[in-house]
């Protein structure tokens, strides 16, 4: 009779996250008179005259941030520089 052992032991995998629901807009209206007068300071705060839509922070549409402006020419020349680095990496691998 032979004595068997294993050592894998088994891992559930992590559970799904919900997804997060999209920010939407929301529409703010001015407090109550009464609601007012109990959170005004010394200071009077600027009032708000009616409902106003608040609107979420956007989030960043890239992964590098803000892109510079760039005209036409100068973005081919760029891709052209790219081309040329590339196949220069290139010829140097085939020379090794």
């Amino acid at each position: 009779m032979t004595i068997v052992t294993s050592t894998h032991r088994y891992k559930r995998p992590p559970r799904r996250r919900d997804k997060q629901p999209e920010p939407i807009a929301a529409i703010v209206t001015a407090a109550t008179p009464k609601r007012r007068a109990a959170t005004t300071t010394a200071t009077a705060a600027p009032s708000i005259a009616g409902p106003v839509i608040v609107e979420p922070k956007r989030a960043r549409t890239t992964r590098f941030g803000p892109v510079p402006e760039m005209t036409a020419e100068d973005h081919r020349r760029r891709g052209d520089a790219a081309a040329a680095l590339f196949r220069e990496l290139v010829r140097r691998a085939r020379e090794e």
